[in-house]
């Protein structure tokens, strides 16, 4: 399908309106117009999608990539624009050709950029997320320092930690830096990116300043494209939260994968690091979701980097093995509540997490 961009759709409708169904997203993702009001044969010929394929329910249509204008906004406008108005149409699949893919850069990082960072060849990644939101910014750098000395891999900022933004960098990051004189071991520090837009690079800037090596960003909360400028712009690692993601595959009936959102998506737009819920956890995702989202961050995709995934939600210290051998060794292990609760003895929770991996 060179030049040309797949859609698999999923309808849930009467059989005998699939092929009705079809041909109203071919044209109301493009034209938006009734067939016999296009006038123009160029128009019909090459911009109205074309049905490749209907099986049952299952529906492929594709879409020249100039419908796209090769940018991130018009391409989210051809995937699910006026479409997702209506009722009873799931996008299941995605291919997109490389004249598109060929136009973003994706993770500065990805896998073996952040492992080469860390020194860590052979095992999974340890992150902790500083919480509860309303602690102050020295409070959350305590945390931070008691991480960092445990032997955590990653700490970032809870996704909903926002206020005294330079305050906590700053503290923050002198955390981690004290950590690492005494302990040698390299520990990240990732604030949380939010802010209203015209503030933005002016809290990039000033982490950089203090030696913060990446952020975490919520991309559909600070915009999809904006997320994809910062990391085309800034060279760091870039963590992906899936905040107000969920609107999009929690009804099975409606929206988008998982896998589309939170693995091609995210990659796309320059992700290192995806968080996800895990299977299991306080969210309903399965095995399977979580499988194919992993499936989606690590496989081949052009020139692309692979994304570590960072599944999340409710981990529990005891089924972390597990999680190790459902996703392998590429993966963060974002650990939440069960790391405070073991926080009198921290250092040695961490270092029996370890071991197991060895």
């Amino acid at each position: 399908m060179a030049g040309r961009l797949l859609i698999t759709y999923r309808l849930t409708a009467p059989e005998d309106k699939i092929p009705e169904i079809a041909e109203d997203i071919a044209l109301e993702q493009t034209a938006e117009l009734p067939k016999e009001a296009i006038f123009y044969k160029n128009v019909l010929k090459r911009i109205v999608g074309e049905i490749d394929s209907i099986e049952s329910k299952t529906v492929k249509i594709s879409y020249d990539i100039s419908t796209t204008d090769l940018q991130i906004p018009q391409f989210l406008n051809l995937l699910y624009g006026n479409i997702s108005l209506k009722k009873g149409i799931k996008v299941i699949g995605l291919k997109i050709p490389k004249e598109f893919v060929g136009k973003f850069s994706g993770p500065n990082y990805g896998i073996q950029g952040i492992r080469k960072v860390f020194n860590i060849k052979n095992r999974p990644l340890l992150a902790a997320a500083l919480k509860p939101m309303g602690l102050s910014s020295l409070e959350l750098s305590g945390w931070c320092l008691k991480f960092a000395l445990s032997g955590i891999d990653i700490i970032k900022d809870d996704h909903g930690i926002c206020g005294e933004f330079f305050k906590r960098v700053k503290l923050c990051q002198e955390a981690v830096n004290r950590a690492k004189e005494k302990t040698g071991k390299e520990v990240l520090y990732f604030p949380n990116l939010t802010a209203p837009m015209e503030d933005m690079e002016k809290r990039i800037e000033y982490g950089i300043k203090r030696g913060v090596r990446g952020f975490l960003v919520s991309p559909f909360l600070i915009g999809l494209d904006y997320s994809r400028y910062i990391t085309q712009n800034y060279p760091l690692i870039f963590i992906a939260h899936p905040s107000l993601s969920g609107t999009f595959f929690t009804n099975e009936r409606h929206g988008i994968n998982s896998e589309i959102i939170l693995g091609k998506l995210f990659r796309l737009i320059g992700s290192d690091i995806v968080i996800f819920p895990n299977f299991g956890g306080r969210f309903p995702f399965t095995k399977e979701t979580c499988f194919n989202i992993d499936k989606s961050l690590k496989e081949g995709f052009y020139h692309i980097k692979k994304s570590l995934p960072a599944p999340a939600g409710g981990i529990n210290l005891k089924n972390i093995p597990s999680i190790k051998d459902f996703y392998g060794k590429d993966v963060v292990i974002l650990i939440g509540a069960s790391l405070y609760l073991k926080s009198s003895n921290l250092e040695k929770t961490v270092r029996d997490i370890i071991r197991k991996f060895n």
